[in-house]
C-alpha cells in the first residue's frame, strides 16, 4: 500500500494516500507527479551524458559538472542542486583543462572535435523532466569550442550560440514544480539594453554596423551565427550558418513549464524562451502551466516566442503551425528591439503562431522600434515613425509582422497587463499600428487603450481603481450612486455629481436632485449632453480602492489590461494616468496631476479607444464594426439558421472558431447574420471576395427587424482543412468603422482505427462487456481523452447477421464493431471473438459407497469392474448459477475393486447433456468420480488389549486383524493419544488446505498526512534555506493522529508488516544533511531510536482474538506507526499542499519455519 504526502511551505506538506494492494482509493487524496524512488544516480563532475540506458532513472546533478547532455533518453528526471555551469568565454575557467567524458559526449553526438558547451542539451527525441534545488546558473557557450580525444577542452569566443537549456526539435522538456530556481542564459547573451538599439553600444555590440544599431557581440557572424535562447533553440556542434529558409536547428521542440522559478535570457537575436536566431518559437508548442517566469528576448527576439528572422532568408519554420500557451503561473516578459514580449518575430507577414492565454497572471512589454532612443525620444538619423507605421505589440506581432486574424485567444481567468510602443498592446497586426486588432475574447473583459497624445518621457504606473459608490436617500428612495466630476479645460477643480444609472437620476454636489425631464427618452439625451459638454469622468482620490497597476515604459503609447468580474469590483472603473513629463501636452490645456478614464465593463467584450483630455470619460472609443448576431457552419444548406457546428459556442467577443465535418463530406455552408440599421452600409468579404448580402425579417423582443445574412457554400473536395477569414465592415455617409475579421477553420474529421479488448471467454452466463483499448493512426497510438474511449458504441454480428445491439452471452463465434464519433475524429474497429462452451464434469454420484461381505467380495474382486445398478442422483460441477441441464448416461461401475477409497474409483460411460441450457456446455462422454468399497460391519469385531489400538477383525473368527492396507483397519486415538474409542472411519475430501488454511483480512488506516513547515532564513552564501535562529524553523503535524498509519489484523493468523516513507526524488535530502526533507517512521509517537522502524524491520501483528461464543465478534489486533519529518525544504512559500513523497505499507503472512 502507498500513501502519498506533499508540502506547501510556509504552509504545508501533505501526505496523500494511494492504496496499491487494497481495492479502494480513499477520497480526496493527491497523486504526486513523481514516483518516489530512493534509488538515484549522482553526477558532480565532468561532462555528463544521459542515454537510453538511463531511461526511467532519477539523476541528481551537483555543482562541478561541465555540461549535461540527454541524447535519446526518455522518462528521465534530472534534479539540479545549486549548479553553476558557466561556459561564457570571458568567465569559463576550464579552458585548457581535461574534462572527463567531454570527448565521449561529442563523439556520441557526431560532432567530431566540437565541444558540447550547452549547460543542458536535450536532443535526439529525448523526453526529460527537470527540477531545481537552490539557485542554479546556466550560461551557454558557442560551437567554436573544441575538445581532443584526450578530453582537453579549448574554449572559443567565436561560433553560434547554444541555448542555456536547449531542447532540439523532436525532444520534450518538462520543468516541474520544484524547490529552487534557474537563471538560463543563451550563448552570446549581452548584458545590456536589448529592447533598444539607439544609442549605439559598440562596447557590447562591436561587430559590424553598430553605428546604425545593427552590431552584434564579439564572436558572432553577422546574419549567419548569433545567440541561443535562454530556454529553447540553439545551434548544434556542426552548425556553420543559421541563414537559409530551410534552417530548422534554431527551432526547439516541446517545452512545458509546470512550476518553479525560471529566469530566461535570450542571447543575441534569440528569445528568452523559444527560438534561437532564425528559429521559430517551437516546432510544436510552448506551454506554461505554473511557476514564476521571467523571459527577456535578445535584440530582435521575443521574450517568449520567436528568435530573430534573418533578412532575406527567414526560416520557413516561422510560417508553420505552432503555439504558445499560458494556463497558469506568474509570467513576465520583455521583447527585444522591434519584438513582442510574447509573440512572433519581426519581418514575417505570414506567421503560423497561435497564442492561447487561458489562465495565469501575465505582464508583457514590447521592445522599442528600430532606431528609437528611449532616453530622449529621438530617432537615429534618417529614421522616423509615422502613426501608421509598423510597431511591435506587447503580446502578438513583432515589427513588420502579421499573425493570422483571431490567432490570439484570451479566455476567462487570465490576468493580463501589457504595454507597447504602438497603438495597441495586444494585436496580431505589426504592419500598421492604427489597425484595430482582430483578437478573440472568450468570456472575458478587456480594455485596450492608447494615448499617443499623452506620451511621457518617464516610466509611469497606471492604477485601476474602483468607482466610488454611495447609497443616498432622496425623497425616501435609497439608490446607489457613482461619483463623477466635470473637467474644465483650464485644469481647475471640477464639479461633483452623483449618478444612479439604474434609475437615470443625477444629484448635484450637495446631493440634491439635478433637474431632468420626466420623459425617459428626453432624460437620456439630457444626461448624455451634460456628460459630454462638461467632459465628465469618474471621480477618484486617495480613498479610492486600487484593483491593479500597469507599468508603461517611457514613450510607450498603449496599455491593455483584463478587467475583473463586475461581481468583485462593480464593473465600472477609473484608470488613473499620471501626467508627469508629458512629451507633447495638448495645446491650450492645463493638465492635472492625474487623468482618470472611465471604463465600463459590465458585459463581456473588448473596449478599444484613445485616451484624450479633456473629453467625456477621457476616452474616444474606436469605431469598430458590430459583431454578427449569429455565425455558424452547417453540413447542408437546408439546416442553415438553426444550431450548427458552432451553435451555442458563438460569442460576440470571440472571433476564432474551429469546426469539424464528417470525414467523407464534400462541402459545408458558412452562415452569418447581422442586424441592419437604417442609414448603415455593410460589406461582407470572404478571403477578400465580396459576398452578396441577402435580407430577411425577424421578430426580436416583439419588434420586427431586418436581418442581413450571407450563406456561402464551402467546397471541401480534395482538402482536409480550409481556413476562412470572414470580414465585416460597417459604414455610413460620415464614418467607416474598422472591420472585424472572423477566423473559421473547417476540418474534415480524422479517421482512425480502434484496438478492442479481446472478448473471448468461456461461457459464464454474463453478456460480454466490450471496451476500446486504444485509438490508432496506422500502427501509432493516438492520445485521446479517456472520455472518448468510454463514449464508444458497439454492435455485434453472428454468422451473416450484423448490426445487433444486444451484447451476446451464449456460446458461439461473433464479431464486435466499435465506433467513436467525437467532434474532431471518427474511429472504428472490428474484432472477432468466441464464447467457448463451458466444460461440465460429474463431481459425484449419490451411492458411491459399497459395503461388501468378505464372502461376496471374494467372488468378484478379481473380475476388474463391478456394475453399480442404482447410482442414485448424479451431481454435475460447472453449471452457472440457476441453470440446469438434463444428464443421461450408460453404465456406471467401480473400475477399481480394491477395498478402500479412491478419487477415480467409479466410471460413468456415455454421459450426455440436453435441454435449453445445454447449448452453452460440453461434457466428456466418460467421467470418473470418487468411490469407496468397505467390508460390511456385519460380522466385524473390534478388540483392544491394555489400552492399545482397537484392531478390526473380519470376519469375527479371523485369527488376525484386517491388514494395515485397509482404509479402516483400526480406531482413531483420543485427545490424549489413547485408543479408547472405536468407530468406522468416515472419509472426507477437502480442497484448499482444509483446517490448515488461514483466512486473511486486514485494514490500513491513514492519518491526513498534512504537515506545515515554518522557515525564516535564506542563506545568501549557500543560496539555500537554513534553520532560523532561536529555533524559529519547525515542522508541525505530529499529533499522533495526522501522522499515524495503523495496520488492523482481522485474520485468524499472524501477519508481519513494514511501513517505509520515501521522499520523492526532487524533495529528498541527498547529502545526508538538512538540505531537503528526511522522513522516518517509529512505532511510538516520538522520534526515539528504540522505536525506529528500519527498511528491513518486520513488525508482527498477532492474529485476531476469536469470539468467546458462537455469536461473538472477536477482537482485531492493531499496530500503529508514526511518521516524522525533518530537514529544510528548499523552496519558497507555497499556497497549496503539494505531494512530496510516498508511504509504502508492506503486509505479508508470517512465515512458519
Amino acid at each position: 500500500m502507498k500513501t502519498r504526502f506533499g508540502k506547501p511551505l510556509a504552509g504545508a506538506v501533505a501526505f496523500c494516500m494511494v492504496l496499491v494492494t487494497v481495492l479502494a482509493i480513499p477520497f480526496g487524496f493527491i497523486f504526486s507527479t513523481f514516483a518516489a524512488d530512493a534509488d538515484y544516480i549522482t553526477f558532480s563532475s565532468g561532462a555528463v551524458l544521459i542515454t537510453p540506458e538511463h531511461n526511467g532513472k532519477n539523476i541528481l546533478i551537483q555543482n562541478g559538472v561541465f555540461s549535461v547532455t540527454v541524447s535519446g533518453a526518455t522518462g528521465v528526471t534530472l534534479l539540479f542542486d545549486g549548479v553553476t555551469m558557466d561556459r561564457r568565454y570571458s568567465q569559463d575557467t576550464e579552458g585548457g583543462n581535461q574534462i572527463d567524458g567531454l570527448w565521449d559526449v561529442s563523439s556520441a553526438l557526431g560532432w567530431g572535435t566540437k565541444a558540447q558547451v550547452c549547460p543542458l542539451l536535450i536532443t535526439n527525441a529525448s523526453e526529460v523532466k527537470v527540477a531545481f534545488r537552490g539557485t542554479n546558473y546556466f550560461y551557454a557557450g558557442v560551437n567554436g569550442c573544441t575538445v581532443t580525444s584526450g578530453d582537453v577542452y579549448t574554449k572559443s569566443q567565436s561560433g553560434g550560440g547554444f541555448a542555456g537549456i536547449q531542447v532540439d526539435s523532436g525532444s520534450t522538456l518538462t520543468i516541474e514544480q520544484s524547490n529552487g530556481s534557474v537563471f538560463a542564459y543563451g550563448g552570446h547573451y549581452v548584458a545590456a539594453n536589448n529592447s533598444s538599439n539607439n544609442p549605439s553600444d559598440s562596447t557590447h555590440f562591436p561587430q559590424g554596423g553598430e553605428d546604425r544599431g545593427y552590431g552584434s557581440p564579439a564572436g558572432t557572424t553577422n546574419n549567419k551565427l548569433a545567440g541561443g535562447a535562454g530556454i529553447g533553440g540553439g545551434v548544434s556542434g556542426t552548425t556553420t550558418t543559421s541563414d537559409g529558409r530551410g534552417y530548422v536547428q534554431g527551432t526547439p521542440g516541446t517545452i512545458i513549464i509546470n512550476g518553479g522559478e525560471i529566469h530566461a535570457y535570450g542571447g543575441h537575436e534569440a528569445a528568452g524562451i523559444g527560438g534561437g536566431v532564425n528559429g521559430a518559437a517551437t516546432s510544436t508548442s510552448i506551454t506554461v502551466n505554473g511557476g514564476t517566469i521571467e523571459a527577456y528576448g535578445g535584440r530582435w527576439a521575443a521574450g517568449i516566442g520567436d528568435g530573430d528572422s534573418l533578412p532575406d532568408n527567414p526560416s520557413n519554420q516561422f510560417s508553420t503551425s505552432y503555439s504558445v500557451n499560458i494556463t497558469g503561473g506568474k509570467v513576465t516578459t520583455v521583447g527585444g528591439v522591434g519584438c513582442a514580449g510574447i509573440g512572433c518575430t519581426d519581418n514575417e507577414d505570414n506567421s503560423g503562431m497561435t497564442i492561447n492565454l487561458t489562465g495565469g497572471s501575465i505582464t508583457a512589454h514590447s521592445g522599442y522600434p528600430d532606431g528609437f532612443n528611449p532616453s530622449d525620444g529621438t530617432y537615429r538619423s534618417g529614421q522616423s515613425l509615422t502613426e501608421s507605421d509598423p510597431t511591435p505589440a506587447g503580446i502578438g506581432a513583432g515589427n513588420k509582422s502579421k499573425m493570422a486574424a483571431q490567432s490570439i485567444i484570451i479566455k476567462e481567468g487570465t490576468e493580463i497587463i501589457a504595454a507597447s510602443f504602438g497603438h495597441y498592446s495586444i494585436t496580431e497586426n505589426g504592419l500598421n499600428q492604427n489597425q484595430v486588432p482582430n483578437i478573440s475574447l472568450a468570456q472575458c473583459r478587456m480594455y485596450n487603450g492608447r494615448f499617443p497624445n499623452l506620451v511621457s518621457t518617464d516610466e509611469r504606473t497606471f492604477r485601476l481603481l474602483e468607482a466610488q459608490r454611495e447609497e443616498i436617500d432622496v425623497d425616501g428612495v435609497v439608490g446607489e450612486y457613482i461619483k463623477f466630476i466635470t473637467q474644465p479645460e483650464g485644469g481647475t477643480g471640477g464639479t461633483v455629481y452623483y449618478y444612479d444609472s439604474d434609475r437615470l437620476v443625477l444629484l448635484n454636489a450637495d446631493k440634491t436632485l439635478h433637474p431632468l425631464s420626466d420623459d425617459i427618452s428626453e432624460r437620456r439625451a439630457e444626461l448624455l449632453a451634460l456628460f459630454e459638454e462638461n467632459n465628465m469622468t469618474l471621480y477618484a482620490d486617495d480613498t479610492s480602492i486600487e484593483i491593479s497597476t500597469v507599468i508603461a515604459r517611457k514613450h510607450f503609447k498603449s496599455i491593455a489590461i483584463t478587467l475583473p468580474d463586475p461581481l468583485e469590483h462593480g464593473g465600472v472603473y477609473a484608470l488613473e494616468i499620471p501626467t508627469s513629463q508629458i512629451l507633447n501636452p495638448p495645446e491650450g490645456v492645463t493638465l492635472p496631476n492625474e487623468i482618470y478614464i472611465t471604463i465600463t465593463a459590465l458585459t463581456m467584450g473588448n473596449i478599444w479607444g484613445e485616451i484624450d483630455y479633456p473629453f467625456h470619460y477621457n476616452m474616444k472609443l474606436d469605431a469598430v464594426s458590430a459583431s454578427f448576431e449569429k455565425l455558424d457552419v452547417y453540413p447542408n444548406a437546408d439546416s442553415a439558421g438553426g444550431n450548427g457546428l458552432i451553435g451555442a459556442k458563438y460569442s460576440e467577443s470571440l472571433f476564432a472558431y474551429t469546426v469539424y465535418i464528417e470525414h467523407d463530406a464534400t462541402e459545408a455552408y458558412l452562415y452569418a447574420a447581422f442586424l441592419i440599421e437604417k442609414g448603415e452600409k455593410y460589406t461582407i468579404k470572404l478571403g477578400n471576395v465580396e459576398q452578396e448580402v441577402l435580407t430577411t425579417t425577424a421578430t426580436v423582443e416583439g419588434e420586427t427587424v431586418t436581418l442581413g445574412y450571407v450563406l456561402i457554400n464551402i467546397s471541401m473536395v480534395n482538402t482536409t482543412q480550409k481556413v476562412l477569414e470572414l470580414e465585416k465592415q460597417d459604414s455610413s455617409d460620415t464614418v467607416t468603422a474598422h472591420s472585424i475579421i472572423y477566423k473559421i477553420t473547417i476540418n474534415r474529421k480524422a479517421t482512425y482505427s480502434l484496438s478492442l479488448k479481446d472478448l473471448s471467454k468461456t461461457y459464464d452466463g454474463n453478456s460480454v462487456v466490450p471496451s476500446v483499448e486504444a485509438v490508432l493512426n496506422g500502427s501509432e497510438q493516438v492520445t485521446v481523452p479517456a472520455e472518448d474511449l468510454k463514449s464508444a458504441t458497439f454492435t455485434y454480428g453472428k454468422g451473416t447477421t450484423s448490426g445487433l445491439t444486444e451484447a451476446p452471452k451464449d456460446a458461439g463465434s461473433y464479431t464486435v464493431t466499435a465506433t467513436i464519433n467525437t467532434e474532431t475524429y471518427t474511429a472504428t474497429g472490428t474484432a472477432s471473438f468466441t464464447i467457448f462452451k463451458k466444460q461440465l464434469t460429474v463431481s459425484r454420484i449419490e451411492k458411491y459407497l459399497l459395503y461388501v461381505k468378505s464372502s461376496e467380495y471374494e467372488k468378484w474382486k478379481g473380475q476388474g469392474t463391478y456394475k453399480i445398478s442404482d447410482p442414485g442422483a448424479i451431481f454435475l460441477s460447472g453449471l452457472v448459477k440457476n441453470e440446469s441441464v438434463t444428464l443421461t448416461h450408460g453404465d456406471v461401475y467401480y473400475n477399481n475393486l480394491s477395498i478402500g477409497y479412491s478419487a477415480t474409483k467409479i466410471t460413468l460411460d456415455d454421459v450426455q447433456i440436453s435441454g435449453d441450457a445445454a447449448k452453452n456446455y460440453t461434457i466428456e462422454p466418460t467421467q470418473t468420480v470418487f468411490g469407496q468399497i468397505n467390508y460390511s460391519l456385519v460380522g466385524t469385531i473390534f478388540r483392544s488389549e491394555d489400552g492399545e489400538k482397537w484392531d478390526k477383525f473380519y470376519p469375527i473368527d479371523s485369527p488376525e486383524p484386517v491388514g494395515s492396507a485397509s482404509a479402516d483397519y483400526h480406531s482413531p486415538t483420543d485427545e490424549n493419544g489413547k485408543y479408547t474409542l472405536h468407530a468406522e472411519y468416515v472419509w472426507a475430501r477437502t480442497q484448499g488446505g482444509g483446517e490448515a488454511q488461514a483466512v486473511y483480512a486486514m485494514e490500513i488506516e491513514f492519518g491526513a498526512m498534512y504537515f506545515n513547515y515554518t522557515k525564516e532564513v535564506w542563506n545568501t552564501d549557500s543560496m539555500k534555506y537554513e534553520k532560523a535562529e532561536n529555533n524559529q524553523s519547525y515542522w508541525v503535524g505530529f499529533n499522533g493522529i495526522n501522522n499515524c498509519v495503523t495496520v488492523v489484523n482481522r485474520s485468524n493468523a499472524d501477519i508481519v508488516c513494514n511501513v517505509k516513507p520515501e521522499i520523492s526524488f526532487i524533495y529528498a535530502s541527498h547529502d545526508g544533511g538538512e538540505s531537503g526533507i528526511v522522513a522516518k517512521v517509529y512505532t511510538k509517537n516520538e522520534a526515539s531510536a528504540d522505536s525506529l522502524v528500519e527498511e528491513s524491520t518486520e513488525i508482527t501483528v498477532s492474529k485476531a482474538t476469536p469470539p468467546e461464543t458462537v455469536m461473538g465478534k472477536g477482537e482485531a489486533t492493531r499496530q500503529s506507526f508514526y511518521l516524522f519529518l525533518s530537514g529544510n525544504p528548499q523552496s519558497g512559500n507555497t499556497e497549496n499542499y503539494i505531494a512530496v513523497g510516498d508511504m509504502i505499507v508492506t503486509v505479508k503472512k508470517k512465515s512458519t519455519d
